[in-house]
């Protein structure tokens, strides 16, 4: 009986964590991914950049929509590996308190939040961030006010890779 158990445990141990890595990314889409695997769910992505504000050297790839809530969403993939999903909101549909309504209501109250101003071309730049991190990954909701522009976004990103990118890139720095 002993050993029936000793041989169960890890089984249901290593199926916890199978499951739970699988839940890790966007939309039932695993952080690792490739870009086959994004275009079997999303299949009008289009490459659009070979770079990222986050992940330098990356693929990005853009699903634009014409119409709903959604205006667009960016899947970044860095050594092939989907790493992050950007999400540019139609602020005509929705409202950052209802979006922000909803990510409480999914994630939880946030962990931090922050607001930055900046001048961009005599543009005052106003971002308001909020901060989630669930099951390895990290969500920022994000408001922007351009003068009379306003945008709405969410990045997701895999903590991950994200530790594994910034740990390849600080191997590189040479003092």
């Amino acid at each position: 009986m002993a050993k029936i158990i000793l041989f169960i445990v890890p089984l249901f141990i290593l199926n916890l964590s199978i499951t739970l890595a699988q839940k890790s990314g966007y939309e039932n889409l695993p952080w690792g991914s490739t870009v086959e695997q994004v275009r079997k769910k999303y299949p009008n992505i289009e490459r659009t950049s070979d770079s990222d504000a986050d992940f330098k050297e990356a693929t990005v790839y853009t699903e634009n929509y014409s119409s709903g809530s959604i205006d667009s969403r960016e899947f970044v993939l860095w050594k092939n590996k989907l790493v992050k999903v950007l999400v540019t909101y139609n602020i005509d549909n929705i409202t950052a308190d209802g979006l922000m309504g909803n990510f409480k209501n999914k994630f939880g109250e946030p962990y931090d939040a922050a607001y930055n101003e900046e001048e961009i071309n005599g543009i005052v730049v106003k971002k308001y961030d909020f901060y989630w991190n669930h099951n390895g990954t990290r969500v920022i909701l994000r408001a922007v006010s351009m003068g009379l522009v306003e945008a709405v976004l969410t990045l997701y990103i895999s903590l991950k890779y994200s530790d594994d990118y910034n740990s390849e890139k600080s191997k590189n720095i040479e003092f």
